[in-house]
């Protein structure tokens, strides 16, 4: 069921209406997701008027562990409508980020992501966040998500990273 996946208060990229929906299901500690996304947003740069991108969160906690945080922290930046600052942030920070953020670490996020640090964490503080990050990461194990990034395409799964000429071909058909 497409809608379950497309549906929903989710941050994406490019045409709302778009004839082809991506959506990635991902992990800010995954180096593989790091390498997809920009391949992502090159494709969203190129073909947004025919691409609405959907990030949804996959925390795989047990490989990458701190990630389930970073997937709270997203959701509740896409909150205060700034998911791409913070995703961007996050990605870039991969290898630096330690496991355990502490109140330093969300500080400095807040403020180089231009987040309102007393809402994020309230946010964090309410469980909203980890709601919104476990909801996603439900979803993705019913569809079959094993790892990340996995991808549905119009509804059709595709694993693993994904490189821009094939992604630039699939578009071009549909």
């Amino acid at each position: 069921d497409r809608s379950v996946l497309e549906t929903g208060d989710h941050p994406f990229l490019g045409n709302p209406n778009a004839s082809t929906t991506i959506v990635v299901f991902g992990d800010f500690r995954c180096p593989n997701t790091k390498n997809a996304l920009p391949i992502l947003q090159r494709l969203v740069g190129q073909y947004g008027y025919k691409v609405k991108l959907i990030f949804r969160n996959f925390p795989a906690e047990s490989i990458h562990p701190g990630t389930n945080i970073l997937a709270q922290i997203g959701a509740c930046a896409h909150k205060q409508g700034k998911y791409w600052e913070v995703s961007n942030y996050l990605f870039a920070k991969q290898t630096d980020l330690p496991v355990v953020l502490g109140v330093q670490d969300m500080a400095k996020l807040a403020a180089d992501t231009g987040l309102n640090y007393s809402k994020l964490d309230s946010c964090l503080k309410s469980g909203q966040g980890s709601i919104k990050a476990s909801r996603d990461y439900a979803d993705g194990f019913r569809f079959g998500v094993g790892g990340t990034p996995t991808f549905f395409v119009n509804g059709q799964k595709v694993e693993g990273v994904v490189p821009f000429e094939v992604w630039e071909k699939f578009v071009k058909e549909l």
